[in-house]
C-alpha cells in the first residue's frame, strides 16, 4: 500500500494490519539521514542511544519531535 500527499508517494511501503495503516520509518545516527529529504520526512534518531527520538524535516533542519507531558 503506498501513501500519497497531494499526489506524490511519500511512503511505498506501507503495511494493514486489522485496518490500522503502519508505515517503516528510516532509522540510525545523524549521518544515515536522507541526503535530500522532503519537507515532512520522518527519521528515527540513535545517535545516542540512551536519549533516541523520532524527529522531522521542516523544510530547511530536522527537529526532535517532543511531548508536552
Amino acid at each position: 500500500m503506498a501513501i500519497q500527499v497531494s499526489g506524490t508517494e511519500v511512503i511505498s511501503n506501507a503495511k494493514t494490519l486489522k485496518n490500522i495503516t503502519l508505515m517503516g520509518v528510516p532509522i540510525g545516527a545523524d549521518a544515515a539521514r536522507p541526503s535530500s529529504p522532503l519537507t515532512g520526512s520522518l527519521f528515527f534518531n540513535t545517535g545516542n542511544s540512551a536519549d533516541a527520538y523520532l524527529e522531522f524535516y521542516s523544510g530547511s533542519a530536522w527537529t526532535a519531535l517532543t511531548s508536552n507531558s
